[in-house]
C-alpha cells in the first residue's frame, strides 16, 4: 500500500497521526502501549473538526505522565522497552535521530548532549512512535508527498525568539524540495519534519495507483489565507512500467563496518533496493560493484551520501525502467500474536509470504523452525479464505 501526502499548509507530528488514525481508528491500541512506555495514564482520541466546510481529524492526547528531563538515549531506552515490531522500533529511534543531529548541529554541541526541550516532550514522543507505528499497522510500505512548505516570521522557543522556519527544522530540511508560502507562522515543526524526511521516498507534485481511501486531519491553529490541513491519499500502485534512477560504484578500499553503514543511509534516505556483487579491479583486487535504485528526486541526496560515506570517488547512474507487482497486506492471529501476510498481484500471478518479522517473533516463541512454521500459517491463512 502507498500513502500519498498533499502538504496542504505544512506538517507537524500530530497532523500526520491524526491523518494516520483517520485511516483507521487504532487509538485504544496506542494508549495501551503508551500508557505502558510512559509509565502513566495515556488516552489519545481523535475528534472531528471543521476546516472550510471539510471534516478533518485532530488528535487529543489525555496524560497523567512523569516528565524528566531527558536525552537521546533515554528515548532510544523507552522505545526498546516495549514489544513492538524492530521495524516500528527502528523507525522512531532513526527519527528521533534525524532530530538530535539537527538540533545539535545548531546549538553547536554533540548528539549524547543534546538538550531535548520540544524534543523530548510526552507530545512528541507520542507522535513519532505512533506514526511509525501506525504506517506499521495499516501495512503502508511507500510514502510519497507534495514539497515541503514552511512559513515566515518568528516563533518563541525555550531559547527564546527565533525565525520561522525554526533553525532545526531547516538544518533537517537540507536536501529537500520546500515552498515558503504566505503564512506567518510556524507550519512545519522539527517533529514534522523529521518524520517527513525519515518516511517520504519521493518528493513530487504528481502520483497514481488505484485510490482506497482518503484523511484529512488539521491542528489548533487557524490561517488566513490557507486551510490548515493535511490531506493524504491511500493508494494501491499501479503494476506497471516505473522509471527509476540506477547508480553504480565500485569500491576496493572501504571497510565492511563502513559499507554496512553505507547500505542503512542510503535506505534511510529513500533507496528503493541496494545490493553488492563481488568483483575483481585493476592489479586484481578484490572488490564491490554497488548498484542503487532510487527515485529520480533523490539522486543528489545519495551520490552526497556516497561520497561522504564511501572511498569512490566516482558514480556512474542511467535511467531505467521497471515493474513491479502490486502488494498488499493481510492480517490473521496465530499462536495469539498478530500475523501480517504479503501480498503480490501480477496480472493473474499471485504471490504470498508470511512477514519476516512476524514469523521470527513467533518462531523464537514457540521455539519452532520458521520455515515449519511458515507452512503452517499460511494453512490456516488460506483456510481462513476458503471458508470466505
Amino acid at each position: 500500500m502507498k500513502l500519498y501526502l498533499d502538504i496542504v499548509s505544512g506538517i507537524s507530528g500530530d497532523m500526520f497521526l491524526a491523518l494516520l488514525l483517520g485511516f483507521k481508528d487504532y487509538s485504544k491500541e496506542l494508549s495501551l502501549l503508551f500508557s505502558k512506555m510512559l509509565g502513566g495514564e495515556v488516552n489519545i482520541s481523535i475528534e472531528n473538526v471543521m476546516v472550510n466546510g471539510i471534516v478533518c481529524k485532530r488528535l487529543g492526547i489525555d496524560e497523567n505522565v512523569k516528565k524528566p528531563f531527558r536525552h537521546l538515549h533515554n528515548i532510544v531506552d523507552m522505545i526498546e522497552s516495549v514489544d513492538l515490531p524492530e521495524k516500528v522500533k527502528s523507525d522512531a529511534v532513526d527519527t528521533f535521530e534525524i532530530i538530535a543531529r539537527a538540533e545539535a548541529k545548531v546549538h553547536n554541541t554533540t548528539l549524547d548532549k543534546v538538550h531535548f526541550h520540544e524534543v523530548g516532550a510526552v507530545d512528541t514522543i507520542i507522535d513519532i512512535v505512533g506514526v511509525s507505528y501506525m504506517l506499521n499497522r495499516l501495512g503502508i510500505n511507500k510514502l510519497e508527498a507534495s514539497p515541503a512548505k514552511v512559513g515566515f516570521g518568528t516563533v518563541k522557543m525555550e531559547h527564546g525568539i527565533l525565525p520561522v522556519p525554526a533553525p532545526a527544522t531547516v538544518e533537517i530540511l537540507k536536501g529537500l524540495n520546500i515552498e515558503r508560502i504566505d503564512i506567518n507562522d510556524e507550519i512545519t515543526t522539527p517533529t514534522g519534519a523529521a518524520l517527513y524526511k525519515k518516511f517520504i521516498k519521493s518528493v513530487k507534485n504528481s502520483f497514481s495507483g488505484k485510490l482506497v481511501e482518503t484523511s484529512y486531519s488539521t491542528g489548533t491553529k487557524q490561517f488566513e489565507n490557507f486551510p490548515n490541513m493535511l490531506r493524504g491519499f491511500l493508494l494501491e500502485e499501479d503494476s506497471q512500467l516505473q522509471d527509476v534512477m540506477e547508480l553504480e560504484f565500485n569500491v576496493d578500499d572501504t571497510n565492511g563496518q563502513v559499507l554496512g553503514f553505507l547500505m542503512e543511509e542510503l535506505f534511510n534516505r529513500g533507496a528503493v533496493d541496494l545490493f553488492f556483487s563481488p568483483i575483481f579491479m585493476k592489479k586484481n583486487r578484490p572488490a564491490y560493484k554497488i548498484t542503487v535504485l532510487c527515485d529520480e528526486s533523490k539522486i543528489n541526496d545519495m551520490i552526497s551520501t556516497v561520497f561522504k560515506i564511501s572511498s569512490t570517488i566516482g558514480v556512474r547512474f542511467i535511467r531505467k525502467n521497471r515493474v513491479v507487482m502490486q502488494r498488499s497486506f493481510d492480517e490473521i492471529e496465530y499462536a495469539g500474536e498478530k500475523v501480517k501476510i504479503k501480498k503480490a498481484a501480477w496480472n493473474g500471478i499471485e504471490k504470498r509470504a508470511v512477514e519476516w518479522e512476524d514469523l521470527k517473533k513467533i518462531s523464537k516463541k514457540l521455539d519452532v523452525s520458521p520455515s515449519d512454521l511458515e507452512v503452517e500459517i499460511m494453512k490456516q491463512y488460506n483456510f481462513k479464505n476458503e471458508k470466505l
